[in-house]
């Protein structure tokens, strides 16, 4: 006797997630770049995605409306991933999908990004002290702009505020510093008083989260005070022909000199 049997396999979920590697490439600090990644059944039966696991830098972040949830033979989701550096270090994570698929339990995507350079404007010193000056003199100082970001900086322009007899006497406006390079501040300070003196130099420039920085400005007006010690010099009675010497001290108490 023959018994004919037959059969056939039964149907299974087969999951696809393409890509498997999103790479944001360079995305401005603060913006925001986005990625589609498909979840597809390739198999004959549903498919069950039980779970999205998103892991890693807090920068990414991921939209899956449907998910889990059971996508159809022939069926696909669309699961949209995004990421928003806040810093300059580069950013790696991973979005991992689990289902019932057999034979892969779990597919994981790996993610990568990072922020675009930017320049970091930085002054050395933040406060120029142009030190006591005698008045009717003239003194100069100075400061480093400096670009210690990874891109070029473009310095706008410089304003200054302040006592009239600072002056800003050089400001690179105009001027590209590169990354890790710098350029000169330069000013002047003529007291007319024997005061206190100060100001302040705002400077423009590309530096995306500095737009503007301020340097402070101090000097003083020094004036030279005369004085003597003894006041009055007695030679008393002297004899016809003799000579007498007397020391007198002159002191300068005041704060600038001549």
């Amino acid at each position: 006797m023959h018994v004919l049997l037959s059969g056939s396999e039964l149907p299974i979920p087969d999951i696809d997630v393409l890509p498997l590697l999103v790479d944001f490439g360079q995305v401005d600090l603060g913006q925001t770049g986005s990625h589609t990644v498909q979840v597809s059944n390739l198999g004959g039966a549903d498919l069950d995605v039980l779970g999205v696991t998103l892991s890693g830098s807090a920068e990414f972040s991921v939209v899956a409306a449907g998910l889990p949830g059971v996508i159809g033979p022939g069926g696909q989701e669309a699961v949209h991933v995004s990421y928003t550096p806040v810093d300059e270090v580069p950013d790696s994570g991973t979005l991992t999908f689990d289902s019932d698929d057999p034979d892969e339990p779990s597919v994981v995507v790996e993610l990568l990004g990072e922020s675009t350079p930017q320049p970091d404007i930085d002054v050395d010193p933040w406060t120029v002290d142009l030190g006591d000056v005698t008045l009717g003199d003239t003194a100069a100082g100075t400061a480093d702009v400096l670009n210690v970001g990874d891109a070029d900086l473009t310095v706008y322009g410089c304003s200054y505020t302040g006592d009239p007899q600072i002056i800003l006497v050089g400001c690179p406006t105009g001027a590209v510093i590169g990354a890790g390079g710098a350029d000169l501040l330069e000013l002047e300070f003529t007291p007319n008083a024997p005061q206190t003196f100060g100001g302040v130099v705002a400077i423009a420039s590309t530096d995306p989260d500095e737009p503007v920085v301020t340097v402070d400005v101090v000097a003083v007006g020094a004036a030279p005070d005369i004085d003597l010690d003894p006041t009055q010099l007695d030679f008393g009675a002297l004899e016809i022909g003799v000579s007498l010497a007397l020391d007198a001290e002159i002191w300068n108490l005041g704060d600038g000199g001549r």
